[in-house]
């Protein structure tokens, strides 16, 4: 029952980017294919990913190379198999590789953004992100438009439409999806937008600011928070007492420090472990619920 959201900045791109080719989409091709066509592609390609975007990304041996391709839902082959690598598409566009370099592709197999960046992440909210190099990073729009510059130390994906990034003096700040700076560079350290509030550093103060960078909460220095908000509900940790609790959108204490452990909540319920070493589940009330399915 480990936090995950102190490690969300320092994720390289490769981590949070390109979706493989498989993933839940529009359904197998079993699924999604007629009988008649499922079988005349299953015979010719090595592998047959679910679709995505009306497309299914297939890969066949190429002159002793295993490249990547796209087919539609008739069996028609409507991407050549000739990239090292393909993702599923996401929005209407695919992230290929071919040497070692990353580009994207539009559902046509037009070029949308050059096959010359280190790393890119899928389509999401109109937004991709890249890496140039080991220290640039940058984002395209969906129509391969450069709306970030590539002078950034790190940019994370999409979240409630923003985007956090970290520039050349290590400090954070936020765009958003169109690639303009709202929340300017003056906070230390700085974490993915949820439910509408990000959770800040301002020296050793952590502090919530909703998505103008407006302060709605600093919470007290006797916590620090372990999670971001999920159901309306943080996950914080009291340092004079070594216990975890919950906290509200409004930086009010919705459930007391007082389990030895715990997670973030989701679907409306969190697992705790109370002192004694008991582990259940609690609701957003902090009453103990025996299943997350009624």
């Amino acid at each position: 029952m480990k936090r995950t959201i102190k490690f969300l900045v320092i994720l390289p791109i490769v981590c949070m980017i390109m979706s493989a080719c498989g993933g839940k989409g529009d359904g197998s091709p079993m699924e999604v294919m007629s009988k008649k066509a499922y079988q005349q592609v299953d015979k010719k390609y090595k592998t047959i990913y679910d679709f995505h975007d009306g497309l299914a990304c297939v890969t066949r041996d190429v002159d002793g190379n295993s490249l990547s391709g796209f087919i539609n839902k008739k069996g028609k082959e409507v991407i050549p198999c000739k990239y090292d690598y393909a993702g599923s598409f996401s929005e209407g566009i695919a992230i290929v590789q071919k040497d070692l370099k990353k580009g994207a592709i539009n559902k046509k197999g037009g070029i949308i953004i050059p096959l010359e960046y280190y790393d890119i992440s899928k389509c999401e909210d109109g937004v991709m992100v890249a890496q140039k190099d080991m220290a640039a990073y940058g984002a395209f729009n969906a129509k391969g438009e450069n709306i970030i510059p590539f002078e950034y130390k790190f940019l994370g994906s999409v979240f409630d439409g923003m985007i956090l990034a970290k520039n050349s003096e290590y400090m954070y700040g936020y765009f958003n999806a169109k690639g303009t700076l709202v929340v300017d560079f003056i906070y230390d350290g700085a974490y993915p937008f949820s439910e509408g509030l990000a959770i800040v550093e301002d020296g050793d103060d952590e502090i919530c600011i909703d998505t103008k960078g407006k302060e709605v909460f600093r919470l007290p220095s006797r916590y620090y928070f372990e999670g971001d908000f999920n159901d309306g509900l943080a996950l914080i940790y009291d340092k004079t007492n070594d216990l975890y609790g919950y906290i509200d959108k409004k930086g009010e204490m919705a459930i007391s420090c007082k389990y030895a452990d715990a997670d973030d909540f989701w679907d409306g319920y969190a697992d705790v472990e109370d002192q004694n070493g008991n582990e259940f589940l609690i609701d957003t009330k902090g009453e103990r619920a025996y299943s997350r399915y009624k």
